[in-house]
Formats: structure tokens, C-alpha cells, sequence
């Protein structure tokens, strides 16, 4: 904390926050070690010493990540149907290829040279979004496991931490399950107007 808070008399207000004790069952215990869970300053020293897994993730994701001017190359077969509904003369078969080109990405999900580093964490959980090879998520796992156990003295939890297929299988952050867009067809609703 002295890294950044130069106020004597809040560094002294944190500190008794720390060693103050709890009531449990009309009992007071004194506090042994560290802060309680649920305690109205464990948010706060949480975000004030992983601050340092925020900035160690930002640097990581600008090496990791392709450069802001290389976009995702074009679906050949996308670009092949655009070019037929553009040379096509009658209206069923534009229809037909207008349907076709509905159901696909403008983009090639599979193009090797684009890689994205995604990082989300509120409190101690966090989520990191890798778009690249399985390779390059254990590398970017070991990463953070290493920087986490050598410089912020912190183990990663073995149930919770994996690497998963977005694709495939759902991730639980915070409670909530959030499940990944099918890449096989493209996310469109139909609007049918009534008469």
C-alpha cells in the first residue's frame, strides 16, 4: 500500500481494519490472521495487491495479441456465394444464395496469425479469453500461475483453474454459467411480420 498511499493516517486506519476481531454467537474472537471473509476492506486489499495480476496481464496481452491493423482474414467460401449473388439474374436463386450467406461467418475463425487476449477479474476471480491455439492458452496458464506463486506469493486454485473450449463447454464465473457462440452456424433471428 505505501506504493501508492503516502497518507500516514489511512495506512494506520487499514491496518486496525486488519487486526480488528469478529463476533461470532455473541463470542468476540480477536483476529489471527489476515482480514475475514465478508470484512468491508477484503475487497479493497484484494484489488490493491492484484493490481499487480492486472498490470503483469495488460503486458502479456499486448505482446500476445496481433497488432490492432491485422483483422481476421476473409471466409473464402463467404466471399465465393457473395461474388455468386452479386453475378446471379433471376430472384429465386438470390433468394437461395441470400439464405446460404445468412448461415456463415464473414470471417475465418480458424486464421492462425490472429491472436486476442481477453481478461476480466472481479475481487480474486478472474477469466482470461484466449483466441489462438490450445498451446498458446497452457502457455499463457503457465504464465500467470508462475507470476502469481514467484511474485504475488498466491496459489492458483486446482479445481477452478482449467482451460476450456469455448466452443464446446460453458465457464462459471461469479455464479454464472455463460456459454460460447456456436462457430458452425452464424447467430441470426428471423422476424416473420404478421398481416
Amino acid at each position: 500500500m505505501r506504493k501508492r498511499i503516502l497518507c500516514d493516517k489511512t495506512v494506520a486506519l487499514v491496518k486496525n481494519l486488519i487486526k480488528v476481531g469478529y463476533v461470532d454467537l455473541s463470542n468476540f474472537s480477536k483476529n489471527k490472521q489476515g482480514v475475514q471473509q465478508g470484512s468491508i476492506i477484503s475487497p479493497l486489499l484484494c484489488n490493491i495487491y492484484l493490481h499487480e495480476l492486472d498490470k503483469f496481464l495488460y503486458d502479456l496481452k499486448i505482446d500476445f495479441s496481433s497488432k490492432p491493423s491485422y483483422k481476421r482474414r476473409k471466409n473464402a467460401f463467404y466471399r465465393k456465394i457473395q461474388y455468386k449473388l452479386s453475378q446471379a439474374n433471376n430472384i429465386e436463386d438470390k433468394i437461395l444464395l441470400a439464405k446460404k450467406l445468412r448461415k456463415l461467418h464473414s470471417k475465418d475463425f480458424m486464421d492462425p496469425n490472429f491472436r486476442k487476449l481477453f481478461y476480466v477479474r472481479y475481487v480474486d476471480d478472474f477469466v482470461i479469453g484466449v483466441t489462438g491455439s490450445h498451446k498458446d492458452a497452457e502457455d499463457i496458464l503457465l504464465k500467470v500461475c508462475n507470476f502469481l506463486s514467484e511474485t504475488l506469493k498466491l496459489d492458483c486454485s486446482l479445481h477452478k483453474t482449467n482451460i476450456v473450449n469455448f466452443k464446446k463447454d460453458s465457464i462459471n464465473f461469479l455464479g454464472t454459467y455463460i456459454y460460447g457462440i456456436s462457430r458452425k452456424e452464424k447467430p441470426m433471428r428471423t422476424v416473420k411480420h404478421l398481416k
